[in-house]
């Protein structure tokens, strides 16, 4: 009887390729945990952020989606008994997702689960064998990059990348109307002829078409398995022939006008010329792919004088330039210890999911940012502040009422004081996830407030004071003094202000306001409220006083004074409202805030100025 066909034999074999089913079994379930961990964020990011108005040039990520499936449907090595393959890289791009993810739920920017989830895709794809070449399917995995850009818009390159092009656009637009004769003007990105004016900016100017040639660049180099020179050199095409079309579609709309008469600045003839210009710009990139297989297709070796001289260099082209040599990968079979290490790896997004799950049920439901779990907008009211202290006397009391995550809070209620010789303002502004550097807001005010001096206008100080609501207790306070003048009206202005946590407790006040804390303070501000409250503050509420005029040394003493007993009293009501739990609900607020939108609009109708406050 032959061994191959005894039962003991066929036993043995279907063990073995049970014990290989599920090892492969095994390999696949860390790589569904993560992107499992990746739907919260990545849903969020797809429906609030790409398919807004304001991504609109990023609108074809469903067929960039569907292009990276059906690859991969496409490619997948059906054929082959053990589709896997051994790649070290893969581990590091497994471990950089799981970081990046992680980094994505502390700071709740949904923007950086592109970036983790492509390096999630990697790290599976370069286990994976590629049939036809012998080596990974990582290259599939180059399409969801296109996707990625900063968080934070920390450096907003992709409307960079839209302005540049409109500019560009613009000045080869205006030259070629003066070669063929057409009068026009093109002051900045405005292009305006005798009869008429357009705008170069993004519906007119089809930049957006610039991520679409982006993507089909890069869709091409992996349909046709391009090299990575030639990739490079294709997907740098799409920067040429996109200001190429964008001018194209700029320099058609006056011409077409001039001419014959016909707008195809709006309605369903710019729509056309827009779809027209975009399938002629894929049209040039895909002739571009073909010059470049022209100009560096295969080494034919066969056809030198020194064949094995050639035949070196043959292999070397034919490999790194043509992309026609054959990879020779090496099997691996998967081990319950390397399953194991990848799960340990996701074990840290799911730590960090499990630990702000109500950050992210909050971000889910949230219409902007994310700073907060709860309502953290106290019940202020005019009774909250005196209206007489040391000589001062209220005047008048108002509130302003903003959207969620405002720079100058969501609610500001405002006292207007005044003794002898002057007028100041008193503002309770909340909420904010931590410091807030108020000589911000005040140099990107109407006015344009300066700090006198540079930063040496303003300083720091810490003082103890008596506590309001603890007799014979005192409490240290933080405090920043700023001088401040108007550098188009010369006017002086006088600023004293600071923070306190929802305990009463100061917000401690940088020192100097330099690019570096700028930094730091945001960063601690953008992170989610469960990680916030645990090291830094979890809010901050602000109280200010300002005088819109040039002070003495004694009024400046006077004001500060007047401040600082303010800031007690603030303080032993923000523990109050704390301890009773007086906030506003969201949908008070917005009642509120459209109520007063209302009002301004009537005093409008009626010919009548509001009341405006510096926050």
């Amino acid at each position: 009887m032959d061994n191959k066909d005894s039962p003991y034999t066929t036993l043995a074999v279907g063990l073995m390729n049970q014990v290989q089913n599920q090892l492969s079994r095994s390999f696949y379930l860390p790589y569904l945990v993560l992107g499992a961990l990746h739907l919260p964020l990545w849903l969020i990011y797809i429906f609030r952020d790409l398919m807004s108005d304001l991504r609109a040039h990023y609108h074809f990520f469903p067929f960039l989606y569907a292009a990276v499936a059906y690859l991969i449907w496409d490619r997948w090595p059906r054929q082959v008994e053990n589709p896997l393959r051994s790649s070290s890289a893969s581990t590091v791009f497994y471990l950089g997702s799981c970081l990046v993810l992680a980094v994505a739920l502390v700071f709740l920017q949904p923007v950086l689960t592109c970036l983790s989830l492509a390096l999630g895709v990697s790290s599976f794809l370069l286990r994976i064998k590629d049939p036809t070449t012998g080596g990974s399917l990582f290259p599939i995995s180059a399409l969801l990059y296109v996707l990625v850009r900063t968080p934070f818009d920390t450096f907003s390159e992709d409307r960079k990348i839209i302005t540049m092009l409109q500019q560009w656009s613009a000045r080869i637009t205006s030259v070629l109307l003066d070669l063929v004769g057409v009068v026009h003007d093109m002051p900045g990105t405005i292009l305006m002829t005798p009869e008429r004016s357009w705008g170069v900016e993004e519906a007119c100017s089809g930049v957006q078409s610039f991520y679409t040639l982006l993507f089909a660049s890069v869709f091409m180099a992996v349909w046709f398995r391009r090299t990575a020179l030639r990739a490079v050199v294709l997907v740098g095409s799409s920067v040429f022939w996109a200001l190429t079309m964008n001018t194209f579609r700029i320099f058609l709309i006056p011409i077409a006008h001039v001419t014959v008469d016909w707008d195809l600045s709006t309605g369903w003839q710019h729509a056309a010329l827009g779809y027209l210009t975009l399938i002629l710009g894929i049209v040039m990139i895909w002739s571009t792919d073909q010059f470049l297989e022209f100009l560096l297709g295969s080494f034919d070796s066969e056809k030198s004088g020194s064949e094995t001289e050639m035949s070196a260099v043959g292999r070397f082209w034919n490999r790194f330039v043509a992309g026609r040599s054959q990879y020779t990968s090496q099997e691996w079979m998967p081990s319950p210890r390397s399953s194991y290490g990848l799960l340990a790896m996701a074990g840290l997004p799911l730590l960090t999911t499990v630990f702000l799950l109500p950050d992210l049920f909050r971000l889910v439901s949230a219409q902007g940012g994310d700073f907060f779990r709860s309502n953290v907008v106290m019940k202020v009211d005019e009774a909250w502040f005196p209206a007489e202290l040391d000589g001062w006397i209220l005047e008048r009391y108002d509130t302003v009422n903003r959207k969620a995550y405002s720079d100058l809070g969501q609610r500001s209620d405002v006292w207007h004081y005044r003794n002898k010789n002057l007028s100041v303002l008193f503002s309770f502004d909340q909420a904010f996830p931590g410091w807030h550097e108020l000589t911000i807001c005040y140099q990107n005010s109407e006015i344009g407030w300066q700090i006198v001096n540079g930063d040496l206008g303003r300083t720091k100080f810490e003082e103890s004071l008596p506590s309001v609501d603890a007799e014979g207790e005192s409490e240290l306070v933080s405090y920043v003094q700023v001088e401040l003048f108007a550098a188009t009206s010369g006017d002086r202005g006088f600023l004293v202000f600071g923070l306190d946590d929802p305990e009463g407790v100061q917000v401690p006040a940088p020192g100097n306001w330099s690019d570096f804390s700028a930094f730091f303070e945001r960063l601690k501000g953008r992170f989610a409220q469960g990680v916030r409250a645990s090291f830094f503050r979890s809010e901050g509420y602000q109280t200010q006083v300002f005088c819109s005029r040039n002070v003495s040394d004694e009024d400046r003493a006077a004001i500060k004074n007047f401040y600082l007993k303010l800031r007690a009293i603030a303080k032993a009501k923000i523990r109050e409202a704390k301890r009773n739990q007086q906030f506003w609900t969201a949908e008070e607020l917005e009642s509120m805030m459209n109520a007063e939108k209302a009002k301004e609009a009537a005093k409008k109708s009626k010919g009548e100025d509001s009341p405006k406050t510096e926050n």
